[in-house]
């Protein structure tokens, strides 16, 4: 083993199972458990070479990403491709033949200018009221 990978344990794992043993000492199963669970996960991050980082990191190294290297082909240069001519059917829109004062027509079911954004379509008229509503029962809890 390498010694960032020690040091890694070592700094990891002593303190773990320093409070886990502090803690738990009395009840000898959960103790057991915590051991168990301690060593499943510094297993894991030795695996995934989060141990051999965290231990370079303690001693002062420079850790070094992982480079993946593939082998792929060179790939090819990338097609031109021409641009379409602009079609002499359709012709652009003149400025000078639009009225710039003039808002655009609204949409049909657009709610009228005055109106607020969010009343209802069918507002009661000025002299109609409403029923208000009753609230529903709370719960009853026993």
């Amino acid at each position: 083993m390498s010694e960032n990978i020690l040091v890694g344990l070592a700094a990891l794992g002593i303190p773990l199972l320093a409070a886990a043993y502090l803690m738990l000492r009395r009840h000898a199963a959960v103790f057991r458990m915590v051991v168990a669970m301690i060593l499943l996960g510094l297993g894991y991050l030795t695996a995934t070479g989060a141990i051999s980082d965290i231990g370079a990191t303690l001693t002062g190294q420079p850790t070094v990403p992982a480079v993946v290297e593939t082998t792929s082909p060179v790939p090819a240069p990338p097609a031109v491709t021409p641009e379409p001519a602009p079609s002499p059917a359709v012709a652009p829109p003149d400025p000078a033949a639009t009225v710039p004062d003039e808002p655009p027509p609204a949409p049909e079911d657009a709610a009228p200018a005055g109106a607020p954004i969010d009343s209802p379509a069918e507002a009661p008229a000025s002299g109609e009221e409403t029923q208000p509503t009753e609230p529903a029962p709370a719960p009853v809890t026993p």
